[in-house]
This record gives structure tokens, sequence and C-alpha cells, in this order.
């Protein structure tokens, strides 16, 4: 200890030590004192220089070159700031380890001004790896301008350029975030940008998704260790060029017309560039221009109320520039026509390319009213139009009657709306595309009122993705619960865009693609493997501590023991997967957090004496098993089955399973002995009535794919044929008894054809299919037509009924009874008669109450000596809307 302590002190005579921001560090000797002096004289320059860096920095905007490229970005003066910080307290450390360094190679400088260069020079550079500096040494930020140089990036090292791009990045961020918010979303209409698209949206609203997009694409910018500088500087300058261009305020806030107005901001929103065009600001005091609104720019169709105010100002002073042509057409050609003494001949056409070409100028596009308005194309227009105004002209007669058609009651059979709509969009069809001929169908689409295409799109896009989500989920085991609660939600998210839509188009849309689950979502089956592996690699401590777990159980037992653990390595590995996986594992790390679920199931493991019965027990059930099968044994051979499917796979390694397994061929080969039978059995002409016996081979067939014994399914053909088979003949009979109804149908024949048609559209509709089977009954309007004419018979019939009205007092019950009967007219389908009471026979009637008899008695609110009257009328309840008889006579009686 004393020799340690006289080296140390005479140590102490060459090296005193301080601290500072790097730790222990050199300080001067006596032969050294001009480095101390030129390391005071160093670090003062750089406070100085830092000092006045921090009072000039303020935002701006700077052209890089990086790489041979250049950018301009967006400086923040606080990001600025930020590495100059940094600058300052690096080369803080930069001074030291030179100074470090100069002082352990001892040599003097001779004078403080050599001194102080020798930290200026090339020599004398350092490595800091932590700060992430090479090559550095205080020349590079001696003196002012140096200084700046490095916290700009500037200078030919670019030493900070990296650092002041990470740290522009979230100044950058929140800046351009602030400027977005700025953007005028009032200046946008609410009227429909894209008229005809399934999903349509308003200027307003696609202006507010622009902006979402671009706040979401420019907060969602990283930068990584391993991002490029250039790409960095690329990105930045992408997110806010042009900063400095904006210059058009005046001191009143209003935009100086006379400037043109820079963009800014080329910023990515969904798949668009966009751009921020200044519409309004102001100059400050300083000279400063500041923006106060933005307008969108670089957006497809996305235009400001003002604009269309303006391009609607401009299509009307064009189309009637191209009326005006189409009439000096006209009126140059009837000169022609009148001086060749053709007008009679020709003026029909004439009239016809008028109408053809003013109809195209004021409904069509401004390009379609270009085309027709302006020189070029007459003569052809001309020869075209006539043929193309009479297949319209067809279509509007054959449209005007589809709007009147009825059923027998009256009620229209068509939206007229429905029909307009159509014609106004077939008009420009027929006259600038030449569509022909059009169809009724082409009138028609979508405007039958009886059908309703939606309701049933909607619920087949239901069935269809509940039909793919079954498949998607497959047998129980498939998945695990974490993976079933992903997928599920993907195919919830459908469901709701599902509803969501309000027209067959958008559903059209919305499931266009299929819902396709990722490969992230493993099965069970790959979730269990991977731990497989994982247990002889990164869970291979795991594996040996469970096996300890197993030794250490095992202490002090003889091998004969019944309580001993005995989990081969295949049954322990696999033990161990399923626990992790079915404890919600899906990582290396989670599953090494499991150990305690790990040693809980194997203590859970059937010990060796548990297994030696279980086996056994299965054995002698097996062996137990008859040597000829037939379908009395199923369930024994089933509950052999099952409990051998319960065994773990060690014990199921011990069972001879040849006489099951033949019991179980014997079952199947019965099962489908059964099917084939049935099958031949069935009639080679098969009818309506036969669809039982084809269910029945059906429920055979479904019984054989669900029966847990086999995997196989039914592949020797499906019943598809016999089902079309009876599809058909029960059709047939629908359609047979609609068009038996004739003329004048009774109301018992139309009950019965209603009940078969319904009948045969509930059973054979299948939504997943998307088979409509109302579809099939091509005389379904028949059917409602006589539903409607028996309602309107009925209706007629209850009002046509004329009642006669008698009273009858009881003294002894205290009541008078109201009688009345049908004097004239059928009341067999009438649902009941109404009975009104009054004190006065011309007045202040009121409802007494109804009933389905022909009488009521009246016990209540009597008085004695006093006369009451009565009347009644029946009634008839259809659609929800109650139809009435007239009135019957007045009956009287006093009350005694």
């Amino acid at each position: 200890m004393k020799k340690f302590l006289t080296v140390l002190l005479a140590l102490s005579v060459v090296f005193t030590y301080t601290f500072g921001a790097a730790g222990s560090v050199f300080a001067a000797t006596s032969k050294t004192p001009n480095y101390d002096a030129a390391r005071t004289a160093v670090l003062a320059e750089l406070d100085a220089s830092y000092n006045s860096a921090t009072t000039v920095l303020k935002d701006e905007s700077k052209v890089y070159s990086v790489d041979g490229t250049t950018y301009n970005i967006k400086l923040d003066a606080k990001a600025l700031k930020d590495v100059a910080l940094k600058v300052y307290n690096d080369y803080k450390e930069v001074i030291q380890k030179q100074y470090e360094k100069l002082v352990k190679d001892g040599n003097d400088a001779g004078s403080i001004d050599l001194a102080k260069a020798a930290f200026t020079g090339d020599s004398n550079k350092v490595d800091i790896d932590y700060l992430d500096i090479t090559n550095a040494y205080y020349g590079q930020v001696a003196g002012y301008d140096n200084f700046l140089n490095v916290v700009y990036g500037t200078d030919s090292a670019q030493l900070y350029l990296d650092n002041l791009l990470n740290v522009l990045l979230p100044y950058t961020q929140n800046y351009v975030a602030a400027e977005l918010d700025k953007v005028d979303l009032g200046a946008y209409s609410d009227a429909v940008m894209n008229k005809g698209e399934a999903f349509e949206i308003t200027y307003a609203e696609k202006a507010a998704q622009v902006v979402k997009d671009a706040k979401d694409y420019v907060a969602g910018i990283k930068f990584t260790d391993t991002t490029a500088a250039k790409e960095k500087a690329a990105t930045l300058a992408t997110v806010t060029d042009a900063i400095a261009a904006i210059t058009s305020f005046k001191t009143d806030g209003k935009v100086d017309g006379t400037t043109a107005i820079p963009t800014w901001g080329r910023i990515t929103a969904g798949n668009e560039k966009i751009a921020l065009k200044p519409s309004a600001g102001f100059e400050t005091i300083d000279g400063d221009k500041v923006t106060t609104k933005y307008l969108i720019e670089g957006v497809d169709a996305l235009k400001t109320s003002d604009a269309l105010k303006g391009d609607e100002a401009q299509d009307a002073a064009n189309r009637a520039a191209y009326k005006a042509y189409v009439e000096k057409k006209y009126a140059e050609k009837y000169a022609e026509y009148l001086k060749a003494g053709t007008v009679d001949k020709n003026i029909a056409n004439l009239d016809k390319y008028k109408a053809v070409a003013l109809a195209i100028i004021e409904e069509g596009t401004i390009a379609q009213a270009e085309r027709w308005g302006t020189e070029g194309e007459f003569d052809a227009q001309l020869a075209a139009a006539p043929g193309r105004y009479d297949v319209y002209a067809d279509a509007e007669k054959r449209a005007a009657t589809f709007k009147l058609a009825t059923d027998k009651t009256g009620e229209l059979l068509f939206d007229a709306a429905v029909i307009d709509k159509n014609m106004k969009d077939l008009k420009m069809k027929v006259y600038y595309e030449a569509k022909s001929p059009v169809s009724n169908e082409d009138i028609l689409e979508g405007a039958s009122i009886t059908a309703d295409r939606f309701a049933w799109d909607k619920e087949v896009a239901l069935a269809r993705t509940e039909a793919d989500r079954k498949a998607a989920l497959g047998a129980d085991d498939k998945y695990y619960a974490p993976e079933k609660e992903k997928i599920n939600a993907l195919f919830d998210k459908r469901v709701d865009e599902i509803n969501a839509c309000t027209t067959s188009r958008q559903i059209a849309v919305v499931t266009k693609d299929d819902v396709t689950v990722p490969s992230t979502i493993k099965t069970a089956e790959t979730i269990v493997a991977e731990f497989k592996t994982a247990l002889s690699s990164g869970l291979k401590t795991e594996l040996e501590l469970a096996k300890n777990y197993i030794e250490a159980k095992n202490h002090g037992k003889l091998s004969n023991d019944p309580n001993l653990i005995v989990i081969d390595d295949n049954s322990l590995n696999a033990l161990m997967a399923e626990t992790f996986a079915e404890n919600g594992a899906r990582t290396n790390t989670a599953a090494k957090g499991m150990m305690d679920k790990v040693y809980a199931a194997i203590e859970a493991y059937p010990a060796q004496g548990a297994q030696k019965a279980n086996v056994k027990a299965v054995q002698d059930a097996i062996d137990a098993l008859p040597a000829t099968i037939t379908n009395a044994e199923k369930e024994t051979v089933k509950a052999a089955f099952n409990a051998y499917e319960a065994l773990t796979d060690q014990e199921k390694a011990k069972v001879d399973t040849a006489r099951l397994n033949k019991a179980i061929a014997a079952l199947k080969k019965i099962a489908e002995d059964e099917i084939k039978a049935a099958i031949k059995a069935l009639p080679a002409k098969l009818t309506a009535a036969d669809k039982s016996k084809v269910e029945a081979v059906q429920a055979l067939i479904d019984a054989y794919d669900e029966e847990t014994l086999w995997d196989n399914k039914w592949t020797k053909g499906e019943l598809k044929d016999e089902f079309d088979a009876v599809r058909a003949a029960e059709l047939k009979d629908v359609i047979e008894a609609i068009y038996k109804l004739g003329e004048n149908p009774s109301a018992d024949a139309v009950k019965a054809a209603r009940k078969a048609y319904d009948a045969y559209v509930e059973y054979w509709t299948d939504a997943e299919a998307g088979d409509n089977a109302a579809d099939d009954v091509i005389n379904d309007k028949t059917l409602f037509y006589a539903e409607a004419q028996v309602k309107a018979n009925i209706i007629k019939a209850t009002e046509a009924l004329k009642l006669s009205v008698s009273t009858k007092l009881y003294t002894k019950s205290n009541k008078i009874r109201v009688n009345w009967k049908v004097k004239d007219g059928d009341a067999s389908y009438i649902d009941g008669y109404q009975v009104y009471k009054s004190t006065k026979a011309q007045k202040n009637y009121k409802f007494m109450g109804k009933t389905k008899k022909s009488y009521m008695d009246n016990k209540k609110n009597l008085k004695k000596g006093t006369r009451y009257f009565y009347k009644v009328r029946a009634y008839v309840e259809i659609d929800g809307q109650k139809y009435y008889s007239d009135w019957s006579n007045k009956g009287n009686r006093i009350y005694k």
C-alpha cells in the first residue's frame, strides 16, 4: 500500500485531474501551460459562436445539395436551435479530446497562439463514437460562420445534416398539420361531384377527405437509422416545397389579384399529389407574409363553389352559342329545301335533327353539346338524327303506357319517377350514342313496385359473407380463439359495410373483392408446429425445465410405480406446444412465461398406472366388438371409437385398432349400400309429390358426411339432377295453378295458388347461391293481379251490402238486443260489424262495439223511459285499411 501511494503521489506531480462533461480529463501541466490557455480561449470562442447563433436562427427556407441533387427545405428556428445546442455540447467534447491528445503528446506549443492553432489543425482530428462524430476537430466550428455552417449542415462535410433532418421532421409535421387546418373547407359546395357513381361524394366531403388523407400521410412519415440523408431531404422538401414564394398578400388580408399566387405544400393525399394555394392572408408589421386560408389544387374534379358557379355560367354561355348554331343551320337548310322545292319532303327530318341536336346541347355533357353545336359533322348528324329520334319516340310511348299500368285494384305496377329517370338516361344513349333498340327492360329497370331487388341483393351479399366466414374459419379446431377473433373482425367489417349500403350498386362495389384471411393469421396447426420447432432451439431451455420437472416429480418412485409420470419426447413436445398455443402465447418470450401452465399440464397427464388402465379399457372395448357388424352395433362401435380418440397419442400407440378399423369399415359400407339402394329406388320420372323421397335420400347422404367414425364425404354424385327434376315439376304445378285462375278467379283458388307459390319460393330460394326462386315463376304478376282482383271484389261486395236492423227489449235481463241481417249482398268475406248508439235519431251516435255475430246486447248506460237508436255497418280490413258497407236503417227501442 505504501509503495502504491508513493507512485500515486509521483504521478500527481505530472498530472492533476479535473471533471467535465466527459468525466475525468487531463489538465495542463507545468510543461504545457500554453495548451491550457488555448483550451480556455477556444471554449470561449465556442460559447460566443453558440450565443451569437441562437440570436439569428429563425424560420426560413434553404436550398440543400445532397448527393448532387438540390432540395428546398423549410427550416424551423426551434429545430435549428436544437441542433445548435447539440453542436455546442458535442464540440465541447471534441475540444476536450483534442486537449487530451495534445497534452499526451507532451510537446510545448511555444506560444498561446500556436497552441490555439493546434486545436484548429487537421492533424488533431479525433473520433468520438458515442457522439457519432468521426474526424472532428475544433477548426470545423471555429468562428461564428463555421459554427452556423455546421448547424445548417452546409459545410463541406455536412457533419450535422442528418441530425438536422431528423430534428426537422416532427417540427415539419406539426407545421404542415397546422397549415392544413387552414384549408378553407367552407369554400366547397355540398353539391355531388360524382353523379352516377355507386358511392356519391360532395365537393365539401371530398375536400375534407383530401385534408384528412394529407394529414395522415404527413403524420405517418418515419425516418429510421437506415434512411439515407438524400431520402430524408427529398421527403421534407416534398412536404414543404415553395414556402418562400408566398408573397401575394396585401396588409388588408386580401390576395393581390394582380400577382400570380404560388402553390405550396405538394403533399400526398390518397393516390393524389395535392398542392395548397393561398387564398387569404396578411402582411405583418415586420413584412412577413402570413397565410390564413388555403384552397386545394391538384385534385381532379375538385372545385370551389365559386369555381362551379363560373363553370356553370361559362357552360350556359357555350350552350346558348351551340343552340344558336343549330338554329342557324336549320334556317340555312330550310332555305335550301325551299329553293329546291323539297320542303314538304324533308321538313320532318329537319325538325327531328333540330329536336335531337337541341336535346343533346341542353341535357348532354358540355363535350357532347360542343360536338353537336359546332361546325364539322352537320351532314352526318342530319342523316343520323331522324332514326335516333324515332327510336326514342317509340320508347317514350311505351314509357307513358307503363306509367299508367295498374293491377286489377287500380294499384300502379311501376314507379313513374324511376321510369322518368331511366328515360332521361336513355335519351343521351339513343340521341348521342345511337343505342337501338330500346327494350322494355331498359325502360323498366328497377321500376317494378312489386320487386325489391335491393333487399334481395343485400340478403345474397350477407348470406355469401357468412358462408365465406364459415369456410375461412373451417373446423372448430382450425384456429385458436385469438385468431378466430381476428378473422371474425374481418367478416364483421364486411357485414357492416353491406348493411350501410342503400343501393344494389353500392353492394356490388363493396363485395367486388372477397374477404381474405392474411397469412399473418396462423392456424392452430401452424402455431403448434412452430412451437414444436422452437422447443429444439429458442425454447430448448424450457424443454429441459419440463424434463427436469418430470424427473423431480418421479424422484424416489420405482419403475413400476403407477404414479410414475411417463411422457415420451414426442408427446412432451406436443403437450408443451399445445399448452403454449392454447394459453395465447404467440412468441417464444410469451411461452417462457407459461412454464407454470406446462407443469400443470404435466401433472394432469395420465400417470403410468392410469395409462395402463386407459389402454386396457379401450383395448377391451375393441376386443369385445362382434365379428359380424350390423347397424345394431353402431353405437357400440362409436363408443369404442370415442374412447380410443380420447386417449393421448402415447396411449394410442399401445392399442391394437385392427378390429375397430374393420368394424368402422363395415359400418361405412352399410351406410354406402343404403344410400345406393335409396337412390336406385327413386322413380325414374320424379314429380313434385316425390320431393319427400329425394329429401330422405339427401338425409342419408348428410348423415354419412357428418359421421365422426370416418372423414369421407359422399363423392359418388350429388342429388342435383333429382332435386332439379322435383323443382321443375313443382314449378310447373305452381305456374299451371296460376294460369288456371282465369279472368274471374275465386278467392279460394287464389289462396291455394298463393300458398303453392309461397311454398315454392321459400323452399327453393338460396341466397348464398344467389338463387331467388321467385324469378322462376314467369306468371307471378298474374297471381298478383288475381289477388288484387279478389281484394277489389271483396271491397266492392262489402261496400254493396245492405243491412236491416231490428231491436228487442228483454226486461228480465235488463237489456236491449240489437239484431241485424243482410238484406242484400254477400257477407261471407267481411271481418265483422260495428254497432253505434245514440239517444237522438239523427246525431250524436257513439261507438258501442264490434262483433262477428249478427246481434249485440246493450246492457250498460240504459235509463228507463229513454228511447235508444242503433245503426250497424259491416267492415273488412285489407292491407291495414278498413272498408265499410253503407249504414243500416236505424232501429230503436224505449228501455223500460
